[in-house]
Order: C-alpha cells, then structure tokens, then sequence
C-alpha cells in the first residue's frame, strides 16, 4: 500500500457518513502516478464490529481498516496483526484535521486538492482528477 492510498483511506474513512455500509475508491493515473499503475476501484464495506473491509483493485478481500484522526490502522484478517500507522509522522502531514480542508500538502509533495461534495470527495493533483470517493 503506498502513500497515496493510505491519505484517500484515512481521508474516506474520516469522513464517511454514520449511516454509510459502502463506499467507494477510483483511483486515476496521471503521467505514472495513481494509486496503482493503471486505474482502479477499491471498495469499502463496513462491519458489524465498526471496522471496514478493503477489497483489492480485483475485488478481493484485503485489509480490515480504520481511521481515528491521523492514525490509520491496518489488520490482516488471516493473522489478526494489526499496524497503526500516524500519517503526520510517516508521510509529513500536518497536525491539523487536514480531511475537513480542501488541501493537504504532504512534506516534499505536490499538494492535493479536495472537493467536497454531498456524496464524496473528489481530489485533483496538479489540476486533474487523481481520484474521487463516494458513498
């Protein structure tokens, strides 16, 4: 999972509505830079026991996720280990609820720009659409 997954995880995650069960990540490539090399899908289901299920870019089952503020965590569900990881350390962020604004620039980064709609988010990197989020 790579830098830009974990911000549109913990920024999905912070803001998606009590009453959603679903959501979705489609994920853009622009010049070689996306979520992955070419563009996907990832789909969030919640749990009955809060948490989300991440499936894969091929609909597959992968993490257990969940955000508290800037602490993203990550369980493997066939281990149970769990990881918890604070995007303010580990990518630069800064210390301010940065889900609620509409930009984010991560240290040495071009900045990110969010969009804020009824039904998601929207977020552009160097004016193009790199990805949205809807539930």
């Amino acid at each position: 999972m790579g830098p830009m997954l974990a911000v549109f995880l913990a920024l999905s995650l912070n803001l998606a509505p009590a009453d959603v069960g679903t959501f979705t990540i489609d994920s853009y490539v622009l010049e070689g830079v996306g979520l992955h090399s070419d563009a996907n899908t990832f789909l969030l289901e919640r749990r009955a026991d809060g948490q989300w299920q991440l499936h894969d870019a091929h609909g597959n089952p992968w993490f257990l996720v969940g955000a508290a503020g800037h602490v993203l965590s990550l369980t493997d569900p066939a281990t149970g280990t769990r990881d918890d990881l604070d995007l303010r350390f580990a990518l630069g962020l800064p210390d301010e609820e940065w889900w609620l604004t509409d930009t984010l620039a991560p240290s040495g980064a071009d900045p990110l720009l969010f969009s804020h709609l009824s039904d998601g988010v929207d977020v552009r990197l160097d004016g193009q659409l790199a990805g949205s989020i809807r539930w």
